[in-house]
Parts: structure tokens; sequence; C-alpha cells
């Protein structure tokens, strides 16, 4: 993650957050404030990325009045979630393992 990236981000949420709408809205401004400490405590960017467009979503799917200027900014960090994103075969198979550890613990096995 270079910097020059995550000061982008960062100048971003702020620039959201100032939003006049966004500033209407308590729970909104949490979610912006929430990913920009995550990202000045250096978590993860991707992951502090994929955890805010995942709230987008859910905010938008339970409200349905998320802000212009916030489905602009979604829309924005999609690539990002998009680079960030798992592997799908491996999940897959970490879960098949993990299955059949369980199935063996449950019938006593190992």
């Amino acid at each position: 993650m270079s910097d020059e990236k995550l000061n982008a981000m960062i100048n971003q949420l702020s620039q959201l957050y100032q939003d006049g709408d966004v500033q209407k809205n308590p729970e909104l401004r949490a979610m912006i404030q929430n990913a920009a400490n995550r990202l000045n405590n250096d978590e993860d960017f991707g992951k502090v990325v994929s955890d805010l467009s995942h709230a987008i979503s859910q905010r938008y799917v339970a409200h349905h009045d998320v802000p212009k200027a916030m489905i602009v900014f979604y829309n924005q960090i999609q690539k990002d979630v998009q680079a960030g994103k798992y592997d799908d075969t491996n999940i897959r198979n970490y879960f098949i393992a993990t299955g059949l550890i369980s199935l063996s613990i449950s019938f006593g096995g190992f």
C-alpha cells in the first residue's frame, strides 16, 4: 500500500464527511470516521475499504437514503474492493477442509 493511495483515501473520506447530506446523518458520519480511524491506525487498506463498501451497501439496502456523494464514493472504491477480494477457490477449499475436520471430531475421529 503506497502512502499516496492511503493519503488520497483519507482525503476522500474527509471530503465525504464534510458533505452536507452526510453531515445530517450521524450513522453515516460514524461510518466514515470509523474507516478513517482504522486507516490512520495502519489497518489493512483492503479490509477497511471492503468493510466500508459493505457498510454502505447494507445502509442502502436497509434505508434507501444514501446521499449522492456517498454513492459516487462507493462506485469509486469498488476497484479497490475487487482488488482485495480473496480467491474464491481458496475460500472454498478452506471451508471444505474445516468441514472435514469438524466431521471427524463430531464422530470421534482424531
